[in-house]
């Protein structure tokens, strides 16, 4: 209460930790304005299921550099680190910026009894259609654009050079090496060439404090459809294939060996927290924008997206510059 929120603030924001989606729209329950438009900027900081698979990949590494009583706490805590910061953002904006004025909760309990089958089922039908009206035609635009950009520029002489390179490094006859490893070898030269590769290496200074390495980067540019699409963008970029997840070996293997230029390990303790800390504080996720956006205006959710994406940033590189000193 004395963040500027009621007690129909808590059942969105719980939402959120399964997805933020629903949590957003169930914000519509709260009749003030000022409260609901807090509610819903402070929904996306909660943890959602899709940032699981990033913890369970960032916490495997983190338990072979320091030990399993670490790598569990950490991953508990990243539960939290969304709640410590939803507060005092609700607390800015209600108290500072719109001023609202906190209302007693009160809620109206329905009759008891069995839902009609017909009835949710039409509920369903209209929710479903109207949220594939006013959400799903940009998600996908947006989605196929971050494809693209992650897909060309892409012709038959890059991928035949490409294929040439890899084999040309092999210290076993060409014939002998598998279809599949050469293949990934290819997409990963792909993706490090594509208009995302060559963003990502553009902007790669910019996450350069946090310790990032330009693979993270493109990563993080990736995994913006979905946030853990970066699982799949990290294999493709270490020559593994998309098709890795956050359980697998070579995966693991491959990112805990991995040196920057100057043979400085990439994945340090401090690039780990602060990693899944900027996951846990960033609005990685096209569908999340675009339903803030509905709800509200494309003005808050830029808002929302930039204020979550600074915090983030600092995040991370207040944990790598401060960690790094140990």
């Amino acid at each position: 209460g004395w963040c500027g929120l009621n007690g129909k603030s808590f059942v969105p924001m719980l939402s959120g930790f399964a997805c933020g989606i629903p949590g957003i729209m169930g914000a519509r329950t709260i009749e003030d304005p000022k409260a609901r438009l807090a509610t819903i900027l402070a929904v996306p900081f909660m943890s959602c299921g899709a940032r699981m698979p990033v913890y369970v990949l960032m916490c495997a590494i983190l338990e072979r550099l320091t030990n399993p009583t670490v790598a569990a706490t950490v991953f508990v805590c990243m539960y939290l680190v969304g709640i410590v910061v939803a507060v005092p953002v609700a607390w800015i904006y209600t108290h500072l910026v719109m001023k609202a004025k906190t209302t007693p909760f009160v809620l109206e309990m329905p009759r008891y009894q069995l839902p009609r089958v017909r009835d949710v089922a039409l509920r369903v039908w209209q929710s479903g259609v109207a949220y594939t009206k006013r959400a799903g035609t940009i998600i996908f635009a947006m989605s196929v654009v971050i494809w693209a950009l992650s897909y060309f520029p892409r012709n038959d002489e890059m991928i035949e050079q490409a294929r040439e390179r890899f084999l040309s490094e092999q210290t076993v006859p060409a014939e002998t090496v598998p279809k599949e490893k050469i293949e990934a070898a290819v997409d990963a030269t792909l993706m490090e060439n594509s208009y995302l590769g060559r963003f990502g290496k553009f902007i790669q200074p910019v996450f350069e404090p946090c310790g990032f390495d330009w693979r993270i980067t493109v990563g993080l540019l990736g995994s913006f459809p979905a946030r853990e699409l970066i699982i799949s963008t990290l294999g493709i970029t270490y020559s593994l294939g998309g098709d890795v997840d956050e359980e697998s070996d070579d995966l693991f293997e491959k990112m805990l060996v991995s040196t920057h230029a100057d043979g400085r390990p990439v994945f340090t303790i401090p690039v780990i927290i602060g990693l899944m800390v900027f996951f846990a504080l960033c609005m990685q996720c096209i569908a999340e924008v675009v339903v803030l956006a509905r709800e509200t205006s494309w003005k808050w959710a830029a808002l929302s997206w930039t204020q979550m994406t600074v915090l983030a940033w600092l995040a991370a590189t207040f944990i790598y510059q401060v960690g790094s000193l140990f």
